[in-house]
This record gives C-alpha cells, structure tokens and sequence, in this order.
C-alpha cells in the first residue's frame, strides 16, 4: 500500500482494493478539474470505483486528498491508467477567475506548493524521474499533462498525441489542463520537486526531525512536513545576525569614541 502521509485518505468504496494493481510506475499526470475538490470529490463518491477517478486532488488552498492508493490504478488516463499515476487540480470557484477552453487559471500559490510535495514523494516512493515527459509513447516516463495524450482536431497538431502515442482520453480537442498550467508544470512544479527530493537528501534528520519509527521509506514523507519550517528558521537565524551586526557597530562606535 501507498499513501500520501499529507493528503486526506478519502477512499470512494469500504473496499479500496476494488482496483488492479498497477502494472509499474512510469510517472504522473497533471489534469484540471473544470470544478472544485468538494465538487469533484462529491462526483467521484457518487459511482466509486466504478467510475472515473484519481489518484490525488489539489484544491484552491492546496488542500490535497488521496481517492486511490498508488499501488492501484485510477481510471484518469485510459490506455495510460495500468502505468501513470494522476492528479487532478481545481479551477473554479474562490479565487480563479471565469474561464472557458484552454484560457485555464494559473494554479495558485498553495496548489504550486502542494502538487509539488506530490510530485517529489510519488517520484521518490515508485522511483520514477522528475523531468518533463515529452509525449505520451509507452516508454516515456516522468511528469506529463492529460493533453498529451489527447487527439487535436485536425489530428497530430503540436502539443497533442503524437503517432505512436497512448490515447489518455476519448475526446478530442481537451485542452486539460490548460495553458498556463502547462507552462507552470515546466516552470515551476518540477523544479519546485526537484529541489525538495535534493533537499530530502542533505536534510539531517535528526533530534526533533527524525521520523518516529526513524524509517527510511518515510524520509521524503517526513521532509515534506517539516520543509516548511526550514524557512522560518532561517528568518530566525537571520534576525540574530542582524542583532549581533548591531552590536558590533554600537562596539566600534564606543571604541573610537576613547
């Protein structure tokens, strides 16, 4: 079994072991939700595993739940379901703006920040690389986007399936997930993951930062929870040099004041 030690655990049936086993993992898929997680979570609890769901969903604030564990599959990405992992991500309602075809809101701060921590811990938890996929062929592995595996109209325009490519969707034309969180896939959520499994890495877990049961499968699980206290504590080292600096000048003063 694989769970997010972040995420809400939201299984969509008593029996969450209704789905196959993966065959291997490949990588992750971005997606949008056209919707909210409360309203995307309400759909996916409605047919269950009968239906169509996710591995993971990001709301607005970066609120995540975890609708199947990773060591099953989801039905979000048709012939790409037995090897690619999925997230889907909000995009309407509080602060996203209206919108219609691939004119999608950029992801927020908190969704950033959290598809991020998913990206590094699913990377690191079935060992496959943060790079961007290039197309949707079976051999590729990483972190890709829904489009890529969706048929344009006319067929094989770029950005699209390719020739040659697994068929993530049956429709035609879906811009999911949209431009600008394309562009933010590139930019910013894998350098964002990257940079937490190098930092995972240096961490010395130790006293207080060392995982309860001191595991190793936990070590990029517990880095995630305690990455956001990494930053206050370099505000904190920062304002004592800044008080000793002080000091150092009121000494220099009184020095050359003798």
């Amino acid at each position: 079994m694989a769970r997010y030690p972040i995420a809400e655990w939201r299984p969509l049936a008593a029996d969450p072991t209704h789905q196959p086993l993966m065959d291997k993992h490949d990588g992750i898929v971005l997606h949008t939700m056209v919707g909210t997680l409360a309203g995307t979570d309400s759909l996916f609890h409605q047919d269950g595993y009968t239906g169509t769901e996710s591995h993971f969903g990001v709301g607005a604030d970066g609120t995540v739940y975890q609708w199947t564990d990773t060591s099953r599959t989801a039905d979000a990405q048709l012939d790409g379901n037995p090897r690619l992992l999925s997230i889907e991500t909000a995009d309407m309602g509080g602060p996203f703006p209206p919108w219609t075809g691939s004119n999608v809101p950029a992801w927020t701060k908190g969704q950033l920040d959290a598809i991020a921590r998913i990206v590094a811990w699913a990377a690191k938890t079935h060992d496959f690389p943060v790079r961007a996929m290039e197309d949707s062929k079976p051999g590729q592995r990483g972190v890709g986007w829904h489009r890529l595996g969706i048929d344009s109209s006319p067929p094989f325009q770029p950005g699209y399936r390719i020739r040659g490519g697994e068929h993530w969707s049956t429709s035609v034309g879906k811009a999911c997930p949209g431009d600008r969180r394309i562009a933010q896939i590139k930019s910013e959520i894998i350098p964002r993951a990257q940079a937490i499994l190098q930092g995972a890495a240096r961490l010395d877990l130790s006293q207080d930062l060392t995982p309860a049961d001191n595991s190793r499968d936990d070590t990029v699980g517990h880095a995630l929870r305690i990455l956001p206290r990494v930053p206050d504590r370099f505000d904190a080292m920062g304002a004592r040099l800044d008080d000793i600096e002080k000091k150092l000048d009121r000494l220099i003063d009184l020095v050359k004041a003798l």
